[in-house]
């Protein structure tokens, strides 16, 4: 796997006739076997970050003498070395050319300043020939022995070129060579070696970065530092002392040396750099995790749950950490043993209380071998040689009410901070945390909320039932093949692996699971007047305002003017307490928002909410009104109502005005109050 031949046309701009070349992670140079593919050419080499780092692996011996270095400035796109280490030359991406160690300066073919887009050098065995790439395709010799090529692909206006090989022939002339475009689409031109093919390709996703060949064996580099084998597994490399730098797309170029080396294994890739290369090619998604200890995962994530632990018939399960690139992970049962699965280490239980189920959240370090278990009370108990002890954190002696424990890492990767989710839906940070600019609604004596967590940057937290709110960022999974149970209480947890997907979709949340949550969020809703619902509209989570006279006055003022109500639980039209109704059900102010069983009233879809899955119309009705008020559209309203004026006729005008400068749909009732 990792390439792949295809016929097709790039946007329609690349030439007729090309082969297409797929860079898969699954396709990462392993320790090679000798078969019909012929000799193994054994490798060490040197990997390029953005800033100009040269970072040798293996038994390279480098030179790096005067080498560039633009410390924070991400502008090094690509590297030539002369085979011995002795020295070679750095691409900026303004086209400039910068040689270090023994190796001569080459004139610069092209320079574009102050526009990055050189991609890719190729330097003749001559020292002082060779090619720049820029990212249209446009191919610019350089020096008395390289000849113009013709035949590369070319994309006019379209920085989709990324890497190029030279081939030379018998006599040491160039004779063809290759484009590698973002996609992982190889074009040859003129002569080339021979390409593996595959079924896979990566289009759509920008994810290579360059072509290289060793010893006539060509390889991909993909971003985060994977290698691919474009060979036939004639490539063997030592990787001696190789490091990536996770899932911080700063890798920009891996060249391969000629060395004899009994050490040829794997590319050993951390979990977070696959994470990343994952993340890039939208395969995301997560896993959710049942009290039973059964994992399932959903998206495109590939989770390995070798060994993970079943305790059937038993509701012991109770967090679950998933290692970024779903390779493995650890489940905390609830007397706080932690157990690993797939490809995770084991790691040591800071605290065990056999018989007390009391253990509730973990949290496990990058280096997989440190973190944090949350105990009931809010304890948290650090292990691993790299958990410092936090402070600040809340605590309830003796309450079992801490839910989720999130930790927030510094620059250098050391925790300097976190937040801890109370069953009702308090987040509580402390030290340095995450913003959480969109809170839960907040449920008091209502144990309601499960977990915390974070990826890339967004935390979100997860509902009892297993409904997932992202409460600061923009994290839209890759919800594919994911499920709930309903109404049955045995979600525990659910983990999201990487950022956005180009396959988001809406959480699949089904109507029982749904149901469940609001019935007992809104137990008690059953039978509303103009002045409960008024109420109940200053109270809602999000809104909090005083429930003061004038208050109460401008809500049943604007009901009236919406004239909704009537209708639902035997309070008929045009009777008292809705007197001036003739409905619809449960909705005094007309929202149009959609909830379970809800039908429409006109055509405009203002809702009639009915008893449905166990939760009354009022309750239905009461959540979707508040939910409309509180989606970021009404905060002028919700501000007026938060600092209501003391006399009733003017809060009700400065009402009447807030909602007619809304989108709501009202307008101005002010000659109503």
């Amino acid at each position: 796997m990792g390439f792949t031949f295809h016929m097709e046309t790039i946007r329609r701009r690349a030439q007729t006739g090309l082969i297409c070349l797929a860079l898969v992670a699954m396709s990462l140079i392993a320790a090679p076997t000798v078969g019909h593919a012929g000799v193994t050419v054994p490798t060490n080499g040197v990997s390029l970050d953005g800033y100009g780092g040269l970072h040798p692996f293996g038994h390279a011996s480098l030179n790096t003498t005067n080498a560039p270095y633009w410390s924070g400035w991400n502008i090094a796109r690509s590297i030539s070395l002369i085979p011995d280490g002795s020295g070679g030359w750095t691409l900026d991406g303004w086209g400039g050319i910068h040689n270090w160690g023994v190796a001569p300066a080459v004139q610069t073919p092209a320079y574009w300043q102050g526009w990055d887009i050189a991609r890719a050098l190729y330097v003749l065995p001559d020292e002082q020939s060779g090619y720049v790439l820029d990212g249209w395709g446009g191919l610019h010799p350089f020096g008395p022995n390289a000849p113009a090529l013709s035949g590369a692909p070319y994309w006019s206006g379209w920085d989709i070129a990324r890497g190029l090989d030279i081939h030379l022939s018998n006599a040491g002339v160039p004779d063809g060579g290759v484009t590698l475009d973002a996609y992982g689409g190889v074009h040859p031109f003129g002569n080339y070696f021979a390409l593996t093919p595959t079924n896979l390709y990566t289009g759509g996703r920008d994810i290579a970065l360059h072509i290289h060949s060793v010893s006539g064996a060509p390889y991909v580099v993909s971003r985060f530092g994977l290698l691919a084998d474009a060979s036939n597994g004639k490539i063997g490399t030592d990787w001696t002392s190789y490091i990536d730098w996770g899932s911080w797309d700063i890798f920009q170029d891996m060249v391969l040396l000629p060395y004899a080396s009994a050490s040829v294994s794997s590319q050993p890739v951390s979990s977070p750099a696959r994470a990343g290369y994952n993340d890039y090619l939208g395969k995301n998604g997560g896993a959710t995790l049942d009290g039973y200890g059964g994992l399932h995962a959903f998206g495109r994530a590939q989770i390995n749950s070798a060994n993970a632990p079943y305790w059937p018939g038993w509701d012991i399960a109770r967090a679950l950490v998933v290692l970024p690139d779903g390779s493995g992970g650890w489940t905390l049962d609830g007397w706080g043993g932690i157990h690993a699965w797939g490809s995770a280490p084991p790691i040591a239980m800071p605290a065990y209380w056999p018989g007390w189920d009391i253990a509730r959240a973990l949290y496990v370090l990058p280096d997989e071998q440190s973190g944090y278990v949350l105990d009931g009370w809010g304890g948290l108990h650090p292990f691993g040689p790299n958990a410092p002890a936090l402070s600040g954190a809340p605590y309830w002696s003796g309450w079992d009410i801490a839910r989720g424990l999130d930790i927030h890492l510094n620059n250098a990767g050391v925790p300097d901070g976190a937040a801890t989710l109370d069953g009702y839906g308090g987040v509580h940070p402390f030290g340095n945390y995450y913003s959480v600019t969109r809170p839960v609604e907040y449920w008091s004596g209502k144990d309601l909320y499960m977990k915390l967590h974070s990826t890339s940057g967004s935390p979100y937290i997860v509902q009892r039932w297993g409904q997932i709110d992202v409460v600061s960022g923009s994290m839209q999974p890759d919800w594919t093949q994911y499920s709930d149970w309903g109404g049955w209480d045995i979600m525990r947890d659910a983990v999201v692996l990487g950022g956005s997907s180009p396959y988001a979709v809406s959480q699949p949340v089904s109507v029982a699971a749904y149901a469940t949550f609001t019935n007992i969020a809104y137990q008690g809703f059953t039978s509303y007047t103009p002045l409960s619902f008024a109420n109940a509209m200053l109270s809602f989570p999000g809104v909090n305002a005083p429930a003061t006279g004038p208050n109460q006055y401008g809500l049943e003022i604007w009901q009236h003017t919406e004239g909704g109500g009537a209708g639902c639980d035997g309070q008929s039209p045009y009777t008292e307490p809705w007197k001036y109704s003739a409905g619809p059900a449960a909705n005094p102010l007309n929202t149009t928002r959609g909830e379970p069983g809800a039908t429409d009233w006109n055509s405009v879809h203002v809702r009639i909410y009915h008893d449905y899955a166990g939760v009354t119309c009022w309750a239905w009705g009461i959540k979707a009104s508040g939910d409309t008020l509180t989606n970021g559209y009404y905060g002028g309203i919700i501000a007026t109502l938060k600092n209501p004026s003391s006399d009733y006729l003017t809060q009700c005008i400065n009402l009447a005005r807030a909602v007619g400068n809304s989108p709501w749909g009202t307008g101005d009732f002010e000659r109503f109050c």
